[in-house]
């Protein structure tokens, strides 16, 4: 299985092209040297991209082997500081590559599965095969991508969530009114990650047969996107952030309803955080999940409406360790959490209102098939990541390679933004006026508006 919409490594160009055109034999040699000379991992993080995981790993002192899909620039200078080779890195254009790519790797070092790969069964139940997983059962995966367990258990702990169709009965049970002309409905998958699978879904032209197999329909809640962290080291679950959650924005140029980055940690009111706990203490009273997982939500009227349930790490994991620099990352404290033997580490602090310096995450899709020159790639060097304690106002991340073909609607890199900067038009266009085409510096500048307004409202 792929991760649809996400494998620029299909356009992208390998990562050891010239080697390749030496010959198999050549090449496994050499694979066979660099892996015998390599140092050995603390653990395998496994996803469609796991840069930042793995710059989260590094801060901690942890070296992570990583697999991923893309395989950028700023993840293979990471991947060789730790390991003096780039044998740490293993790429990949569909999930079903990765218990190959990993058959040779020591079967004690555990693996954590992110982004998306923890939706493929048949994948994941090799891995356990191999190798500790730090991820919940197939079992439990199942049952919080399931509307018709997920929802149920939820509403019962007097959370909320959309109105929603699913089942194979004919016609499909709705729970709830029955939907009116003017109302807007979703069609998904519990299959895809990062809003692929997602449509709009027309009721009027329904023909009430049966929904397809692990699709459901789900009310669209016109409000303010929003995720949450948490993380469960013993029988107590505790929220460790919120963050807004950015999709199918066209300024950069997301394909409908995609994950495009995100931006936090939000200063949100004592109202919506105890509707998040409560939220995490049910699904922690219901389900044994351990360690990090997410739920995406809408804010809706000082109303929190439960959308979904990411059993594993989440994306915006960076906005919170960024703004709490002297807690542990979200790598270390999910190790914690499958370690019996191990103390647990010390939380992040719960006060949500005072969280500092948000950050916005922004990730660009490319505009028309790019293919990226060595002056291009220079000038997104220099605006790479600077160290901790000089934060920048603007950086790049997830940085593809010279000569790299990025094709059109999928990820190109990733734009960070400080939001408490005071970034206008003028200074976002002058700082990326080398990087980026004027339309697409353009769209970068309109969602940092956006994303300043939308801070303001959500308190």
């Amino acid at each position: 299985m792929s991760f649809p919409g996400r494998v620029a490594t299909a356009g992208r160009t390998p990562l050891f092209a010239k080697e390749k055109e030496r010959g198999p034999a050549t090449n496994r040699i050499r694979a066979v040297d660099e892996f015998c000379q390599m140092k050995h991992p603390d653990l395998i993080l496994a996803g469609a991209s796991v840069r930042s995981l793995a710059e989260s790993a590094v801060r901690d002192g942890l070296r992570p082997l990583c697999v991923d899909m893309f395989g950028d620039e700023d993840l293979r200078k990471l991947v060789f500081q730790q390991f003096g080779t780039l044998a740490g890195l293993k790429t990949v254009q569909r999930f079903s590559e990765v218990p190959d790519v990993l058959a040779d790797i020591q079967d004690d070092v555990p693996l954590i599965a992110v982004g998306g790969i923890e939706n493929d069964f048949e994948v994941m139940a090799a891995l356990r095969r191999q190798r500790p997983v730090l991820s919940p059962a197939e079992t439990m995966i199942r049952e919080l991508r399931d509307p018709e367990i997920l929802f149920p258990v939820l509403a019962a702990g007097d959370c909320r969530m959309p109105r929603y169709v699913c089942g194979q009965t004919h016609p499909p049970q709705l729970a709830g009114a029955p939907p009116s002309p003017n109302e807007r409905w979703l069609m998904k998958s519990t299959q895809t990650a990062g809003g692929q699978g997602v449509q709009n879904f027309d009721f009027a032209t329904w023909k009430q047969e049966p929904l397809p197999e692990r699709h459901y329909l789900q009310e669209f809640i016109d409000g303010v996107p929003m995720s949450a962290t948490f993380c469960r080291l013993d029988s107590n679950v505790r929220l460790l952030g919120c963050a807004l959650q950015l999709s199918g924005c066209a300024a950069l140029n997301a394909p409908p309803f995609w994950f495009c980055g995100n931006a936090g940690p939000v200063r949100v009111s004592l109202q919506l955080q105890q509707q998040f706990q409560k939220i995490g203490q049910c699904l922690g009273n219901r389900w044994p999940i351990r360690g990090l997982f997410g739920v995406d939500v809408i804010v809706q009227g000082g109303e929190v409406f439960v959308i979904e349930v990411n059993p594993r790490l989440t994306a915006s994991h960076e906005l919170h360790e960024l703004a709490k620099r002297d807690s542990p990352g979200h790598v270390s404290l999910h190790l914690a959490a499958y370690d019996e033997l191990s103390h647990s580490p010390r939380l992040p602090d719960g006060d949500h209102a005072a969280a500092t310096t948000p950050l916005a995450r922004l990730i660009m899709y490319a505009e028309c098939d790019i293919q990226i020159s060595t002056k291009q790639l220079t000038a997104m060097q220099k605006l790479g990541r600077h160290p901790p304690e000089n934060p920048a106002r603007v950086w790049l991340a997830d940085l593809p390679g010279t000569q790299a073909m990025i094709p059109q609607g999928t990820p190109f890199c990733s734009v960070y933004l400080n939001l408490d900067a005071n970034l206008t038009d003028d200074t976002l266009q002058e700082l990326l006026a080398d990087t980026f085409s004027e339309r697409m510096t353009g769209g970068i500048t309109r969602q940092n508006r956006e994303i300043q307004g939308i801070f303001g409202v959500i308190k």
